[in-house]
Parts: C-alpha cells; sequence; structure tokens
C-alpha cells in the first residue's frame, strides 16, 4: 500500500511541475472544504469530519489523463453506542487516483476512467483504553465524470466511481477486538457547480459529495458493517 501510494505522490508532483506535458485548458488544481457526516451502519456510530481536499486533474497525452484525489480531515461530535464517551479524536482519510479518456462532444466533456482508491478511519478510543481502530478499504475502481459548459460563466458537474471489489482491513490494537480482513464493494460520488469569473485563472466551486461502502464479511470486525462519508463542500480551484 505504501508503495502505491508513493508512486500516486510522485506521478503527481510531476504532473504539477510540468515533467508530464498537460494541456492548460484541461488543467485544474482544486482544494476545498468538505464537512462530512459519517455513519456507521448497524447505528454503530456515527460522527462528523472536517474534510480538506485535494484534487488535481490534468490531460497528459490527449485524449488520456490523470486525476488525483487526496482529502483527510479530523474526527468529532462522535454519536452511537459504539463511539460516544468513548474518543476524543480520530482521523479519515480517503484517496484515489485515476487514468482518464476524455471526449468533448457540443457543449459537454465525458471522462470515462479506471483507477485505484482507498478509504480509511483511525479512531482513538483512549478514553477507555490505550490504543487505536482503524478500518481501511482499497481497491480497483471504475466511473465516469461528465462536465457540461454554460453559455455564461457556471460549469455543472458530477462524477461517479464504482469499486467492484475491495479489500477490508480492520486493524485494533486496544485489546478489545482482533485484527481482521475481509471484502465488500463501495462507491463514491460528486455533482456541483464551478463559477468562472471572465478573464481569470481560477473558479469557485459547491456542491455534495459522498461515499458509500458495503461490506460482505468481515470475520472478527465488531460487526459485519458498511459506512459512508457525505456532505456539502465548497472550494476553489486554479487553471493555469
Amino acid at each position: 500500500m505504501l508503495r502505491r501510494f508513493a508512486a500516486v505522490v510522485v506521478m503527481l508532483v510531476l504532473a504539477i511541475l510540468g515533467l508530464v506535458p498537460a494541456a492548460q485548458a484541461q488543467t485544474y488544481i482544486a482544494v476545498s472544504y468538505w464537512p462530512a457526516s459519517m455513519n456507521v451502519e448497524s447505528g454503530l456510530g456515527t460522527w462528523t469530519t472536517g474534510f480538506i481536499v485535494l484534487d488535481y486533474s490534468g490531460v497528459f497525452r490527449p485524449p488520456f489523463g490523470l486525476r488525483f484525489t487526496y482529502a483527510s480531515g479530523a474526527q468529532g461530535n462522535w454519536g452511537g453506542p459504539g463511539w460516544a464517551g468513548f474518543t476524543d479524536a480520530g482521523t479519515d482519510t480517503i484517496w484515489s487516483v485515476d487514468l482518464f479518456w476524455q471526449r468533448s462532444t457540443g457543449n459537454a466533456v465525458l471522462r470515462p476512467f479506471v483507477g485505484w482508491g482507498s478509504m480509511q478511519y483511525s479512531t482513538d478510543f483512549s478514553l477507555i483504553a490505550s490504543g487505536t481502530e482503524t478500518f481501511q478499504i482499497s481497491g480497483f475502481r471504475v466511473g465516469a465524470e461528465m462536465v457540461i459548459m454554460s453559455t455564461g460563466p457556471v460549469r455543472f458537474f458530477g462524477a461517479i466511481a464504482y469499486y467492484p471489489s475491495v479489500s477490508q482491513h480492520f486493524v485494533d490494537d486496544t485489546g478489545a477486538i482482533t485484527d481482521a480482513s475481509g471484502a465488500g464493494t463501495a462507491f463514491d460520488y460528486v455533482i456541483g457547480a464551478k463559477f468562472l469569473p471572465p478573464g481569470r485563472n481560477f473558479g469557485i466551486s459547491a456542491g455534495w459529495r459522498g461515499t458509500s461502502y458495503t461490506s460482505n464479511g468481515c470475520a472478527g470486525c465488531i460487526a459485519s458493517v458498511g459506512y459512508g462519508w457525505s456532505g456539502w463542500f465548497i472550494g476553489v480551484s486554479f487553471h493555469p
């Protein structure tokens, strides 16, 4: 996993530095704030996460391009019998890297893609035990992104990715639960609008994004459950 992530970071850095040539009009870097709500199925737990999200997208060999997303944030406002009163700290992380094929038609741009992604929460249960519980899924993903141009400065966009088979890893070092692994399916999505002031190389975007994971079983986990984040976001994008 670390080797995969290192490779993703190297590709992103090369793209930003221009060592992987990208068409300027088709490249953007975006930063957004996503205050998401997390829900663990079976009523075990809820919390909020203040994600900072970094997105990069660039065409490096037309019509092929690279898209990278990294989101990380601190947990808060825990609820449910599995979390409320047991924890006072935690971090959630989501990332993905995709290779897309771009097709422009009329006032729309379509980008089917394939890639790899990961979602993880890590909660410190220091109020009842000395240790951390980490739940991570990762796997191959396939999906599509669409951008619809308007006659004015507003663009509408949406994307969805499906993980047909992800690996699931549960690590608990509090001593209460044994480590475990399993499998499942997942998807993530985003929909929103972007305002691009005429003559400027930046835009302001807002919309809704979310994720969902469904477990096919996790022997040894506290329960065989799924989870997901969802919520509104607002951000700014730069178009070099």
